[in-house]
């Protein structure tokens, strides 16, 4: 599982994608992993996850991105 690891610390330390905070930066996945097939079955839903595209956002941005500012 080591490809997953470094999947997922691909964006470690980055800063937020709107203002270049460094201050409590969190992971956007931009498609839900609920809308990603789900009738395919289990294995392609992992892939999927594991695929998704992230963006690095503060908390503040993440919020707001979720709120739909």
């Amino acid at each position: 599982m080591a490809w997953r690891l470094d999947r997922s610390r691909y964006h470690h330390g980055a800063p937020c994608s709107i203002c270049g905070s460094y201050e409590d930066v969190q992971m956007h996945h931009v498609n839900p992993i609920k809308n990603i097939g789900l009738s395919k079955g289990p294995i392609h839903l992992y892939k999927g996850a594991m695929e998704r595209t992230q963006i690095p956002l503060c908390r503040i941005h993440h919020l707001e991105v979720h709120k739909g500012y």
